[in-house]
């Protein structure tokens, strides 16, 4: 790294938080809105038009052992498979005008 990048790499860990423990429990206690979130639910997770409705988020990254359904109100921006992991990038689709 240069010390260029090593710097901006510093600035964005002080600005990440991770929260451990269900994204469930999460979203339902926090009124702050994300640029980012990353989801890394237990494989073979069910539930997530649930949890991607109600993700304070514009943008996710999400770890599966699948392709997930998009809902509607999500673009699907990126689908790539890492052995036995599918890592999705998806962001809220614009309102329609």
């Amino acid at each position: 790294y240069t010390n260029a990048e090593s710097s901006a790499a510093s600035d964005v860990y002080k600005r990440q938080t991770v929260i451990a423990g269900t994204a469930e429990t999460f979203v339902a206690s926090t009124a702050d809105h994300f640029d980012v979130a990353l989801l890394d639910p237990p494989y073979r997770y069910e539930r997530w038009a649930e949890l991607l409705e109600a993700v304070p988020a514009d943008v996710l990254v999400i770890e599966s052992d699948r392709e997930i359904d998009v809902p509607s109100d999500w673009e699907s921006l990126r689908v790539k498979q890492y052995a036995g992991t599918v890592v999705t990038i998806v962001r809220r689709a614009a309102p329609a005008v």
